[in-house]
């Protein structure tokens, strides 16, 4: 299989080259360079990590190693899909599923999209589940190497830890249920090591008392039925992940625009679950260990952070390691006998082809709206402050912090002024004084940096990522009002030239805008009843 696997992960990296070119990272990718960037020792760098972060560091200290590199954040694009990459080159290699099955995966949405193109700590951790995957075959030749590769995935994230945890179950029970075990210290050293990385892990992401992230406030510990089956329909969203193909389709499920979306997802956990375990039923053990990790995530989702897809992708990547797993664990003959039978296997191998050829589908969709759309506009703005040759001007943020920290990180400077909590910075530090600052005034927010202007006799550039109210920019004497052109929502700041105007006889909704935006300036002439002017301006025509 070595030459197959060569040869998807050569396409595998060719085309995520190209998707990666055309991805404007944004300020969930950025802060992590930006603390790797910019603390001086790994201690300072765990430091910043245990207090504010809420992810162990394994990522963190990768990026720390490239910043002797280069001052510039696009380092990360290439190394994240190298990690990428030698994932699906494992996947592919030694998988024990078809040569279909391992393609359709490779280019599945989370393998080639959410853990490939945008560059997070999560891709680190799906690597080592690969590796462990391929050491449990020999586990009890290689015990102290699994343990190590443990202790580093439970410091990839909090999800990876929750799966350490449960592949902590896996291993006690494989012990315990098999007469072949390793040597005494060799289960020793592994087990010591996967305790150690879960402990320190644990310790890592503890908050810190003044944390101001929502999720670090309160936990969601009352039983509430409704709250139950929303956390049990991320099931469907993390096995089905088909994007709308909209502007906005990161996040998104197609799932959610069908009728009656709420009962077909909760018929479909239902489904999903009774599958998975009818499916393991024969691996007593990986069915312990995916039943531990399954609840783990799911209490995790219910009571502390409900997450994004990128988050509910463990869930599937659970699914995956324990079908792989089940191939070599330990199995009681007489236990279940009766699933040991063709037919199932092949109504198996049927339901994974179906599950990874609409991952591939989801990972097409996703790929062809990231080439289509900016994913994000803050390298936009960044590109349009160098080419103005004000990069070396003081600039504030009267966003909230984590709104202009992309801008930031890829104008390669030191610091922005951030108004809301006043005080100079790169990297966020989400206490308390960050929660409250976002709530400040946008009235407040200038007259804070019209002060930082007066005291030192600078003129500021000032990036908002949302428009600002006339009625403010009075009582601020020294502003220059700024020109609003576009849609302007969250971190989607408006640069560039003006192609298409439109001008209508109300104002319209903000899907009527998507609308307009996606459909085209020729078929709102042609099919909006109140089209006051519609206006194309196509380069080279002499314009209009």
């Amino acid at each position: 299989e070595n030459g197959y696997a060569i040869l998807i992960s050569a396409m595998f990296l060719l085309s995520g080259e190209i998707l990666a070119w055309h991805h404007e990272m944004w300020r969930d990718e950025i802060p992590a360079w930006l603390i790797a960037r910019d603390c001086k020792t790994p201690l300072e760098l765990i430091k910043v990590l245990k207090n504010y972060e809420g992810h162990p560091g394994l990522w963190h200290f990768g990026l720390f190693i490239l910043k002797f590199i280069t001052y510039s954040p696009v380092i990360m694009q290439p190394y994240h899909l190298i990690i990428a990459t030698t994932t699906v080159y494992l996947f592919c290699r030694f998988l024990p599923f078809t040569r279909l099955q391992k393609v359709l995966f490779s280019f599945g949405y989370f393998s080639f999209y959410e853990y490939a193109v945008i560059c997070r700590n999560y891709a680190v951790g799906i690597l080592l589940l690969c590796s462990f995957c391929i050491l449990f075959e020999s586990w009890r030749r290689k015990f102290p190497l699994i343990g190590l590769i443990l202790f580093l995935l439970a410091h990839t994230s909090v999800h990876a830890l929750i799966i350490v945890i449960s592949i902590l179950v896996l291993l006690l029970l494989e012990v315990l249920f098999t007469s072949d075990r390793p040597e005494k210290s060799k289960i020793g050293i592994g087990f010591a090591l996967i305790l150690i990385g879960i402990v320190t892990a644990i310790m890592q992401i503890t908050p810190a008392s003044d944390q101001g992230t929502s999720h670090s406030q309160a936990w969601m510990l009352k039983f509430d039925v409704r709250h139950l089956q929303n956390i049990l329909n991320i099931l469907p969203t993390a096995f089905f992940p088909i994007p709308q193909p909209t502007l906005h389709f990161w996040g998104s499920n197609y799932l959610n625009k069908l009728p009656f979306a709420f009962e077909i997802k909760f018929s479909l956990s239902i489904l999903i679950l009774l599958s998975i375990v009818i499916a393991l039923l024969r691996r007593p053990t990986v069915l312990a260990m995916y039943l531990c990790g399954i609840i783990g995530l799911l209490a995790f989702f219910h009571t502390i952070y409900h997450g994004s897809i990128r988050h509910h992708g463990f869930l599937f990547m659970l699914f995956v390691a324990s079908m792989w797993l089940s191939r070599y664990s330990y199995q009681e003959i007489r236990f279940c006998s009766f699933l040991n039978i063709p037919m199932l296997k092949r109504v198996l191998n049927t339901m994974l082809i179906i599950l990874f050829g609409l991952h591939s589908v989801g990972g097409l969709v996703a790929a062809s709206l990231e080439y289509k759309h900016l994913f994000s506009q803050g390298k936009s703005v960044a590109q349009f402050i160098k080419e103005s040759k004000a990069d070396n001007m003081l600039i504030a943020g009267a966003a909230p912090d984590d709104l202009t920290l992309e801008v930031l990180g890829y104008l390669e400077k030191d610091q922005f002024y951030y108004p809301r909590t006043k005080r100079f910075g790169s990297y966020g530090i989400w206490d308390m004084k960050w929660r409250h600052g976002r709530s400040t005034p946008m009235s407040e927010v200038l007259q804070e940096i019209q002060r930082l202007s007066d005291e030192r006799d600078e003129d500021v550039i000032v990036i908002s990522a949302r428009p600002v109210e006339k009625t403010i920019l009075p009582n601020i004497p020294d502003v220059i009002a700024p020109l609003e052109i576009g849609r302007v929502e969250d971190e989607n700041y408006f640069t560039g030239s003006i192609d298409e105007l439109l001008m209508t006889k109300r104002s319209l909704t903000q899907e009527e805008i998507l609308k307009h935006f996606d459909s085209g300036i020729v078929e709102t002439m042609t099919v909006d009843p109140d089209t006051v002017l519609a206006m194309s301006f196509g380069e080279g025509e002499g314009g209009r």
